[in-house]
């Protein structure tokens, strides 16, 4: 790779780094109230179960908005000065995302004990799946408010709506914790997502200009096949990744119980802390990024570009949090957590090679490679599930972080050989 090292760090970068860095801030301060409160209020027990919730929202939001995100901020940063072409983008999206809404609730409301019995192991908690059936409307349009001004590029709108989501959400979670224990955690992760939609509304630049942009006359097959292109890379993960995660979190209950399918989802959330900064900085920055550049060299200089200057600040985080592991279990969570201590190792490397692996996952995204993204994630989920499964019959609940290592490892040396050409090959 001859002149990476005349490469110097990205100033455009830093600086929505240094946007971003505030709201992953708020988050991480957030993030460390509420996981004292659930380590309090909860322990380890319930916490594989709020983990399995969450996963299974994610999975739902991505279905009901027919995972148009990525598409609508593609195009709609393409088309931003052409109110003609915006119009069919919004009016497209909106109007398909709507009927998917209310197939989506639908199916949630009706068989809402399988889905309980499902994701959370208890028909007894139906009701809570039926408010998910009934707020994902609200949910979807937040959704899709987000795309438009990500497509905007307004970094520092995004940051403002972000940091007053948190702390909304914070507030009523924890009222809802402290008052109800589980059954008001559950609460809280369905609601929350709804509420967000009223700030985003208060908050966002000309709301009312979208709104007479959205005509059912103006929907377009074209952008609608273009659209569905997106769609199918996003639903696909939205149908493999968290039903393969719920998956292990339950063969963990299966082997070991509760208690160690706990250890193993308070790792995963001390991960997301750091994560969500660097995959709000895929989606804020390199997205657009990639989905502009035009030949290999510009691939590679931006690739380049975001590695040297992301990369180091990841590699010495990471060895703070494993070298004080003990330090932070006991600050984020409680004594009762420290078991967990011997899952950091393989769950941080399996971080770092998680985000050497989503900076070149990017690029089928923003260049629409659908069948490649299709073959590269059904292969990463699939080595994920059976090599978990394998570590946990051996290892215990450490052989989920095991198999999550091998999985990502294995991603990002496949993603490297499939992309090699970019890399190895002349202009």
């Amino acid at each position: 790779m001859p002149g990476i090292k005349n490469y110097t760090p990205n100033k455009q970068l830093l600086k929505v780094m240094s946007i971003n860095s505030i709201a992953v801030l708020v988050r991480l301060v957030t993030g460390f109230i509420l996981s004292k409160a659930i380590a309090i209020f909860i322990g380890p027990q319930g916490l594989g179960i709020i983990g399995n919730l969450r996963s299974f929202i994610n999975s739902i939001q991505t279905i009901a908005s027919l995972g148009f995100y990525n598409g609508v901020v593609k195009y709609v940063a393409e088309h931003k000065n052409n109110i003609k072409e915006l119009s069919k983008i919004l009016s497209t999206s909106y109007y398909l995302g709507f009927i998917a809404m209310l197939g989506t609730s639908m199916i949630l409301y009706f068989f809402a004990p399988f889905w309980s019995s499902y994701v959370l192991n208890s028909s007894d908690y139906a009701h809570v799946i039926k408010i998910l059936a009934a707020g994902i409307s609200l949910m979807i349009v937040d959704y899709f408010c987000l795309a438009i001004i990500n497509g905007f590029s307004r970094y520092k709108v995004y940051t403002i709506l972000n940091i007053t989501t948190t702390v909304f959400s914070l507030i009523v979670t924890v009222i809802l914790l402290w008052q109800y224990r589980l059954e008001g955690m559950l609460y809280a992760i369905v609601i929350t997502p709804a509420l967000a939609l009223f700030i985003t509304l208060i908050i966002i630049f000309k709301q009312k200009s979208f709104v007479q942009l959205l005509k059912a006359s103006n929907i377009s097959w074209d952008y609608s096949k273009k659209l569905i292109e997106y769609s199918l890379m996003a639903l696909l993960t939205a149908v493999i990744i968290p039903p393969t995660i719920i998956a292990i979190r339950n063969h963990i209950v299966d082997v070991e119980g509760l208690t160690q399918m706990g250890y193993w989802e308070a790792m995963n959330r001390i991960s997301n802390y750091y994560l969500v900064f660097v995959t709000s900085l895929l989606s804020l920055y390199l997205f657009p990024k990639l989905s502009a550049v035009k030949t290999t060299k510009q691939f590679k200089q931006e690739i380049f570009s975001f590695y040297k200057t992301l990369m180091p600040l990841v590699i010495i985080g990471l060895l703070i949090l494993y070298f004080f592991r003990v330090f932070f279990i006991k600050l984020l969570l409680t004594s009762e957590f420290l078991p967990m201590q011997r899952l950091f190792s393989w769950q941080l490397t399996g971080d770092f090679f998680r985000i050497l692996s989503s900076v070149l996952a990017y690029q089928f995204m923003a260049k629409k490679m659908t069948k490649s993204y299709v073959f590269t994630e059904i292969l990463s989920a699939v080595i994920w599930y059976f090599s978990s499964i394998y570590f946990i019959n051996n290892y215990g609940y450490e052989g989920a972080a095991i198999g999550y290592l091998v999985c990502y490892s294995s991603y990002f040396f496949v993603l490297v050989i499939w992309f090699r050409k970019y890399f190895f090959t002349k202009e």
